[in-house]
């Protein structure tokens, strides 16, 4: 459900046009926040899921977990898209994250990206049965933070790396 409800976002960016200002157009009307996440939710019910608290946060309002998202969404910035749905018929949550750019993304989103793959490889090499997860958070943020430069790790993006850390599936919480 939560795959359902992402595809159809990826669609709606994929579609949309580059306006004035870098604004992201739909059918010729800008593409906000609000309106993507409508499409998401409806997606999900159609599928059987109800969808409550969707997260779609372009630039820096992706910087706060805690940030639904508003206004207009912009190209070449990163949007977080945080789904979590619940399935009618089962009770089951889903969830899923990803961070999209429509247009170019920056040499420094391209960074943050590359290392935040590298500590999830690392952290998948490094898992064990039983092992606590603060052990695994541990060690991917060891080679974030010797990826990053003083400057990068306290610039404008920077705080996009933190916003999801490992938690699920690594032993006790």
């Amino acid at each position: 459900m939560a795959e359902i409800g992402m595809a159809e976002a990826i669609q709606v960016l994929d579609r949309a046009k580059i306006g004035k200002g870098r604004r992201l157009l739909y059918h010729d009307v800008p593409l906000t926040s609000e309106k993507l996440r409508a499409v998401i939710d409806t997606a999900i019910l159609q599928a059987g899921g109800l969808a409550a608290h969707t997260i779609v946060a372009g630039g820096k309002q992706g910087c706060d977990p805690h940030e639904g998202g508003y206004g207009p969404l912009r190209a070449h910035e990163p949007i977080i898209l945080d789904i979590f749905p619940r399935s009618q018929k089962t009770g089951y949550f889903g969830d899923i994250t990803r961070t999209v750019v429509r247009g170019h993304a920056s040499e420094a989103v391209r960074k943050l990206y590359d290392t935040v793959l590298q500590g999830q490889k690392l952290a998948f090499q490094k898992m064990r049965p039983g092992m606590r997860r603060r052990k695994c958070i541990k060690r991917s943020r060891i080679l974030r933070e010797g990826r990053l430069s003083n400057r990068e790790a306290q610039g404008p993006h920077a705080r996009l790396l933190p916003r999801h850390r490992p938690r699920a599936g690594f032993g006790d919480p």
